[in-house]
C-alpha cells in the first residue's frame, strides 16, 4: 500500500520538480532503494543519479498524518529550497512498488 498519492505530491512539491522527478523515476536514474515499515511509519533511503549520486532519505513518523513527514536530499537545490526532483524520483518508485 502506497501512503503517496499524485494529489498528496502536487500539493507538496513543486510542479517543475514533480515533471522532472517522474523524468528521472521514469528513465531509471533511482539507483538504490531500501524501505523500513515501522510501527507507525516508513522510513525511505535511496540513491538517485543526477548531475552527481545523492543521498534521499524520506521518513514519515505516522502514516495517517503525511504531514509528520521529513525528506532530504544531498543535492544543493534541496540545501536552499528543503525540496528536489530526486526525493520526487524516489516517491515515484515507492508508489510503483505498492
Amino acid at each position: 500500500m502506497s501512503i503517496v498519492t499524485e494529489k498528496w505530491l502536487s500539493h507538496e512539491f513543486e510542479y517543475s520538480n514533480i515533471v522532472r522527478g517522474r523524468a528521472y523515476f521514469k528513465s531509471g536514474r533511482v539507483i538504490t532503494y531500501n524501505e523500513e515499515w515501522l510501527p507507525n511509519g516508513l522510513s525511505i533511503q535511496s540513491i538517485v543519479k543526477g548531475t552527481k549520486l545523492y543521498k534521499v532519505n524520506i521518513h514519515f513518523d505516522d502514516l495517517n498524518d503525511l504531514d509528520s513527514g521529513f525528506y532530504h536530499c544531498s543535492c544543493p537545490q534541496c540545501e536552499e529550497w528543503f525540496e528536489c526532483k530526486h526525493i520526487v524520483a524516489v516517491l515515484y518508485h515507492h508508489m510503483s512498488l505498492q
